[in-house]
């Protein structure tokens, strides 16, 4: 994989020195948990099993959150640190959180919306939340009365019969993630812009409209054209999940949470 980054690199017209990133390690947090993320006020949140928790930035616990009538949490989305998305895919549901981790209203059950099939979701700007549904292949965003008011174009051409894994919008595009290894980058419409295969075993974080994904020893960014304009090699890790806000990397591993600052 790193052969591959290094011949993109010559291939895209970028000087080594231009795009490659130094980093030093700053913290490590020892915490066991199967994904997280950091919302743009600094305070981090922990998914183990139904179980929530957030933290302030120096890891101390703020609130917890668990329900287990809903099963494991799937995903969460704090784009929004006073209106938490929290999915639960095995239950097709949707809770929304306040920022000490109450819940806002009843649960969004989007079977009775009409979505029996639904792969990935993400907070809107424009709305309430995006969904990724399966039979018809396409975006759909739903508004705060739970009405559609968007849907995207069809993306069977691309995705195929493969699930997406991870939705994430970002202030001009929504990125989707296939199982199949492609990321596809739509508008705020949710119409098809471009796409990257990326292969399997990654996931990958959006900030600041540039496209991030990581793999067990390296991460590398790209712009609306994907084109690379970052790139990050460290030690092997057996990666959960990450984040990049600004000049620091967060990397979930089995056992904790490492900070670097980039530089």
């Amino acid at each position: 994989m790193r052969n591959f980054i290094y011949i993109l690199l010559i291939l895209s017209g970028f000087v080594f020195n231009e795009v490659i990133a130094q980093s030093s390690k700053i913290s490590e947090f020892n915490i066991e948990a199967t994904k997280f993320s950091v919302d743009n006020l600094g305070y981090f949140y922990f998914v183990n099993g139904s179980s929530l928790i957030k933290t302030d930035g120096n890891f101390d616990t703020i609130a917890r959150y668990s329900d287990k009538t809903h099963g494991e949490i799937s995903e969460i989305d704090v784009s929004n640190p006073f209106r938490i998305l929290v999915f639960y895919k095995d239950f097709n549901l949707i809770v929304f959180l306040d920022n000490q981790l109450a819940t806002l209203r009843d649960p969004v059950q989007l079977d009775d919306l009409g979505f029996y099939s639904v792969d990935a979701v993400c907070t809107s700007a424009t709305g309430s939340f995006r969904l990724y549904d399966n039979q018809s292949s396409s975006v759909i965003t739903i508004g705060k009365d739970l009405d559609i008011i968007q849907t995207g174009t069809n993306l069977y051409s691309i995705a195929g019969d493969y699930n997406a894994v991870k939705m994430r919008e970002s202030a001009n595009f929504v990125f989707v993630q296939l199982a199949s290894g492609y990321i596809i980058r739509l508008d705020k419409f949710s119409n098809f812009s471009n796409n990257r295969f990326c292969g399997d075993g990654i996931c990958f974080d959006c900030f600041n409209d540039d496209l991030y994904i990581i793999n067990e020893s390296s991460v590398y960014g790209l712009d609306d054209q994907n084109n690379i304009t970052f790139y990050y090699n460290f030690e092997p890790l057996k990666i959960r999940d990450f984040k990049i806000r600004a000049d620091k990397l967060f990397i979930l591993s089995e056992k904790s949470l490492i900070t670097f600052k980039i530089l």
